[in-house]
């Protein structure tokens, strides 16, 4: 009998162990299958962002996938609303909230796939049956945070008053204002509110929560000592600021403006206390006021080419730029230590080109050279040639870089001795400060395309204009657009200088002669009407040393009639 229940028991035994190997066989092929399926480069199958299914894409499709949303959320305004039903919308940039692509694409690449085989197939089969979301990787800058809540939650965010102290000028006293409680917004449960939403590509509006806010300093026995060195500050007048230059008192008022009341936690008494110190801000704001009358700007050595070498006939001169933070640090220590008198701190900034670089310049040929007859011009208009000349006169442009005509020309105003002569302008030609200028331009324009150098930027003007001959050849600038532009593409820097002599003028362009030959082709003329438009295309082929084009380009220009442009005369005239 006990033979039979032992036979009886091991068949149940060998039934149910036959059971688990072929569950666990079937376990292990499906993890197996599961596996080998998900083991290539792409994401796995289950994969989500927000309600967007990423699985089976390669890091291309993710990227541009992500593009697309990427784009769309920064574009689609965040909607917060308050308890009292007002609405506020802000994109996501006004928060400071920014985007990191490559740290998403990685986490979706990885997913179920660095944990080892048994872990990362059990990973893969929850994506496939349950799925899986991966949040966006957002980060927002807490200090922009903060002042967005401060500049547009201000009417509902009330923050608690310690008790503190403001100067009555009536009274010229500081005055004991009582602390009172406040309510302010949740700034951390709606950053997290506007995460979640970022992170998973959803647009539903948040809500504003708010919560009490207490002072941590209430009695006014706690407040005595900052009392006492708010006076003492004042009593202390005058304070002296010194420049490299100059000197001057600080003023009451400003001095009432620097001191700031703030709790500060008081071990002896296990209290917070009031205490009364001088804000670096505020100072520094203070100085920033006076800085563009102490700094002295660097400035570059100019060179001019005699009997084949490079001299400087302007020195070079060291700049001295205020340093604003040192300098309030200096003011608020040495004023709460009762000194007197406070030097500021400058940083010498070097120029660019110095007299020592002449000779690394590599400055030795003559590779460009433009002219252009401006007679006829208007006393005015020679003026501003010549004003606007000197502004590239022994210009330097280094090795790749980009030269901007308008933004080496600056401002064109009276007060940088410009006169007012006739420009074209939103489709009349009218007198304007620095009428002529395009004179320069197109001069400079010709230098550059004999000397063989990228244009990346140029434009004709809006009809043919008599001082720059056979149309084609022409640049027209307007700052700050149109601009003329070019690249310098040599090894060396470039040297730009300028002479007129009689009624022209010529730009020419010194730096290495690295054997290249331009060709210039026109300009030639087509499509010519009764009305005076006309149109025109000049090419400009560079080849090497060796004889193989560098570049070529073409240039067309879509010359309108001159009388769709009437003259407003001069009233100065």
């Amino acid at each position: 009998m006990h033979l039979e229940f032992d036979l009886k028991l091991s068949k149940k035994v060998k039934t149910l162990l036959i059971a688990a190997l072929a569950l666990a066989v079937m376990g292990a092929v499906f993890f197996t299958t599961v596996y080998y399926l998900n083991r290539g480069e792409e994401s796995i199958q289950g994969l989500m962002i927000g309600s967007h299914d990423v699985g089976r894409m390669s890091e291309e499709e993710i990227n541009m996938f992500l593009a697309e949303k990427v784009e769309k959320q920064a574009n689609s305004p965040i909607v917060i609303k308050t308890e009292e039903g007002g609405e506020l919308k802000t994109l996501p940039s006004e928060i400071g909230a920014k985007h990191n692509t490559q740290a998403t694409i990685n986490d979706v690449l990885s997913y179920g796939k660095d944990k080892g085989m048994i872990r990362n197939a059990i990973i893969q089969s929850k994506a496939l049956f349950a799925g899986a979301n991966i949040p966006l990787h957002i980060t927002i800058d807490e200090k922009q945070y903060t002042e967005f809540i401060e500049n547009n939650l201000s009417d509902i965010n009330k923050p608690a008053q310690d008790a503190s102290y403001v100067y009555d000028d009536e009274l010229e006293s500081f005055k004991f204002i009582p602390a009172h409680s406040g309510i302010i917004v949740d700034a951390t449960d709606l950053n997290n509110q506007i995460r979640i939403n970022l992170e998973n590509l959803i647009d539903d509006p948040v809500i504003v929560n708010r919560k009490p806010d207490h002072p941590v300093v209430s009695g006014e026995e706690n407040t005595l000592e900052a009392l006492a060195t708010a006076q003492k500050l004042l009593g202390g007048l005058p304070y002296t600021i010194e420049s490299r230059t100059t000197t001057w008192n600080v003023e009451k008022d400003d001095l009432i403006s620097w001191i700031e009341f703030s709790p500060s936690y008081d071990s002896k008494s296990d209290n917070y206390i009031l205490k009364a110190n001088l804000s670096k801000k505020e100072i520094e704001n203070y100085l920033i006021r006076f800085s563009p009358g102490l700094n002295v700007p660097p400035k570059n050595a100019r060179f001019a080419i005699e009997n084949g070498k490079v001299n400087a006939f302007n020195l070079a001169q060291n700049g001295y730029e205020l340093d604003v933070e040192n300098s309030a640090d200096l003011i608020a220590t040495n004023i709460m230590n009762t000194q007197k008198s406070t030097k500021l701190s400058f940083v010498e900034v070097k120029p660019e080109i110095t007299n020592e670089s002449i000779d690394n310049l590599g400055i030795s040929a003559l590779i460009g050279r433009g002219e252009s007859d401006f007679a006829g011009s208007p006393r005015s208009r020679k003026h501003n040639i010549q004003v606007g000349s000197d502004k590239f006169q022994g210009l330097l442009v280094a090795p790749g870089e980009i030269f901007s005509f308008n933004e080496n020309l600056g401002p064109v105003t009276g007060a940088e001795g410009y006169l007012p002569e006739l420009v074209i302008k939103q489709g009349r030609t009218v007198p304007e400060y620095g009428g002529g200028l395009c004179q320069v331009s197109t001069t400079l324009f010709r230098a550059a395309i004999y000397g063989g150098l990228e244009i990346t930027e140029r434009f004709n003007h809006s009809y043919p204009v008599v001082y720059y001959g056979t149309p084609g050849f022409d640049a027209t600038i307007y700052p700050p657009h149109p601009d003329l532009a070019f690249r310098n593409n040599t090894e060396g820097h470039l040297l730009i200088q300028y002479e007129i002599i009689g009624t022209k003028l010529i730009f020419e362009i010194y730096g290495q002669d690295d054997g290249r030959k331009t060709e210039v082709d026109g300009p030639h003329l087509y499509d010519k009407r009764a009305s005076g438009a006309v149109k025109a295309w000049l090419k400009q082929t560079v080849y090497n040393e060796s004889g193989n084009i560098m570049h070529e380009k073409t240039f067309y220009s879509n010359y309108k009639s001159p009388s769709l442009y009437p003259v407003t005369r001069n009233p100065l005239e």
